[in-house]
């Protein structure tokens, strides 16, 4: 038997459905209106088959997503599959990282940091499951190497001529190579060893293209006007002589200890200023030995012993002499003396000594034995002016060519980078916000770049420090952040972050030397530099931030932003 439908549609009723039926080929078409429950029952199973048939090819061509995305690199997607068997299927199947030493031993099995997930930018867990077209990113589990502590350790330096040839010096420059080792403080083994070595450069007096003159200074060391004379011969790079008495000596200790320090030459005025003419051969050889006796432990087992010894009033006769010869000791006398001990004014002082001076001259003053205020004044004058007229002030020694003579030159050299580092020509004029400083060293140049004691520069700049002695480091906190910079080294820390310098911070002179341009931009200060005039001029963050609010006649709201770490990298390169 076949059957259809038939649907008709009229006017009076709407559309009617009659099922036509015939009983076999040819016979007779039956005709049988259905009722409308009957004819929604057969809509629904139309309705039906077609989506089952839509299905079907669905499934049938696949048209569903079936990849995810993993670190960039696209994967097929199987049934159930999770965040975990994505990173499986690239290959990053450990969960956690080891714990490890400074030379890669395993401290501690999965104690070190995990594996990092992300499903389309959000954090998931290994067991979420990934759908298709998802982008799934994987942090691969890392080693976390032991904490570590550094610690640094001052090498003697390495004196070498002009061509680098390295000479025999007994004696001290005041510069130092250091030494830095960093130690595991779980495992305790020796991780990095870090050195850098300092060579003074140095030649002999008839090597010298300059003329010279030795400043030498008698009966001290006195407490106040010493420590004054020091200071104004290290601001310029200056060396000179001491001669003095044996009892001040061993009452004064630390000031015997700097004079040697800051590589001044010491030498012999007896014991209480006795007049030697008067002694004989017996007590001069008693009087001397007690200073030396007392000098040796003081300057230390690598400092010169005393060479010369000045009698006082300059009392000198063949017997004298050829017993100090007998000693091993020269006699120092002296071409000019200003009669400082007089008191004759500082002018007078001043005058005398640079209407006097010659190539080779000895200028005899005095540092003890009184009131020697004038003698500092005129100091402070005589030693710029010697120098701008070409003079090298140095010791007795060096004047009479027993030992080179050291003018500030230094090269420093490590595995990876080598500076030479030479004194500023003249007097360099440091300002901050307008006003002069006084610095206690003079600048140095490494090239193209100007560097300064950071003493009293980051503090008017409105930066605080801290120097670490034992790791020779120094933990710098300014506007843009917190600068952990290891001396001698290109090693720094930037806001938690390890950069490389290309001029590092350097110990030069027993003081701490800092990069001109890394010093302003650290301190977000404004600097500008006059190679001709020889003037640096700062202005500080927070003058700079007046100077704006004044202009724009109205307050200023200071915001603190830190800086991009990499831009301390480009600092040094002479921005």
């Amino acid at each position: 038997m076949e059957a259809c439908l038939l649907y008709r549609y009229r006017a009076d009723t709407g559309p009617v459905v009659h099922e036509m039926t015939r009983a076999g080929k040819g016979g007779p078409v039956r005709a049988e209106r259905l009722t409308r429950p009957a004819v929604r029952v057969h809509r629904i199973g139309v309705a039906t088959a077609m989506w089952l048939v839509i299905l079907a090819v669905c499934i049938a061509a696949d048209v569903r997503p079936r990849h995810v995305t993993v670190n960039g690199q696209v994967i097929s997607l199987r049934r159930q599959m999770t965040v975990a068997d994505c990173a499986q299927a690239v290959g990053i199947t450990r969960q956690a990282g080891d714990l490890v030493s400074v030379r890669g031993s395993v401290l501690l099995r999965g104690g070190g940091q995990g594996r990092v997930m992300m499903r389309n930018g959000r954090w998931c867990r290994p067991q979420e499951r990934v759908r298709g077209n998802d982008s799934i990113f994987i942090k691969p589990a890392d080693d976390v190497v032991e904490p570590t502590t550094e610690t640094a350790r001052r090498l003697s330096p390495v004196p070498c001529l002009p061509d680098g040839k390295p000479i025999a010096w007994r004696g001290r420059l005041a510069v130092h190579g250091l030494q830095r080792v960093s130690c595991g403080q779980i495992s305790g083994l020796v991780g990095t060893v870090e050195w850098c070595v300092a060579q003074p450069v140095v030649t002999w007096k008839k090597q010298q293209e300059h003329p010279t003159v030795a400043l030498t200074f008698d009966d001290g060391p006195h407490r106040t006007y010493t420590p004054q004379i020091l200071d104004i011969l290290k601001r310029y790079n200056a060396h000179a002589t001491f001669f003095v008495l044996g009892s001040l000596a061993k009452a004064r200790p630390d000031l015997i200890r700097r004079i040697s320090a800051q590589g001044h030459e010491i030498g012999i005025h007896t014991w209480r200023h006795a007049r030697l003419t008067r002694l004989t051969a017996a007590q001069i050889r008693a009087d001397i030995s007690r200073c030396a006796a007392v000098l040796a432990p003081i300057i230390g087992a690598g400092g010169p012993r005393p060479r010369w010894v000045r009698p006082p009033y300059g009392a000198i006769n063949s017997s004298v002499r050829r017993t100090l010869q007998e000693m091993g000791y020269r006699v120092a006398m002296w071409s000019v003396d200003p009669d400082d001990w007089r008191r004759p004014g500082a002018e007078a002082i001043y005058r005398r000594v640079m209407a006097r001076v010659r190539d080779g001259s000895i200028v005899l003053m005095h540092d003890g034995g009184g009131n020697r205020s004038q003698t500092v004044a005129a100091l402070a004058r005589i030693v710029p002016e010697l120098q701008s007229r070409g003079y090298r002030l140095v010791t007795m020694s060096q004047q009479a060519g027993l030992v080179p003579i050291f003018e500030g030159e230094v090269i420093i050299q490590s595995q990876q980078w080598s500076l030479r580092v030479r004194p500023v020509s003249g007097e360099m004029k440091v300002f901050v916000d307008g006003k002069p400083v006084k610095l206690q060293v003079p600048p140095v140049t490494t090239g193209k770049q100007i560097m300064l004691p950071i003493d009293p520069l980051l503090k008017l700049l409105g930066a605080s420090y801290v120097y670490d002695a034992e790791g020779e480091t120094l933990r710098l906190t300014t506007v843009r952040g917190t600068l952990l910079l290891r001396l001698n080294s290109q090693r720094a820390n930037v806001n938690g972050r390890e950069v490389k310098l290309q001029v590092p911070p350097i110990l030069y002179q027993d003081s701490v030397m800092f990069p001109l341009w890394l010093m302003a931009n650290s301190c977000q200060a404004r600097v500008r530099y006059d190679e001709r005039e020889q003037v640096i001029e700062f202005t500080s963050y927070m003058s700079s931030q007046v100077e704006a609010a004044v202009i724009a006649w109205q307050p200023t709201e200071v915001k603190l932003h830190p800086m991009p770490d990499i831009a301390y990298v480009a600092w040094s390169a002479g921005m």
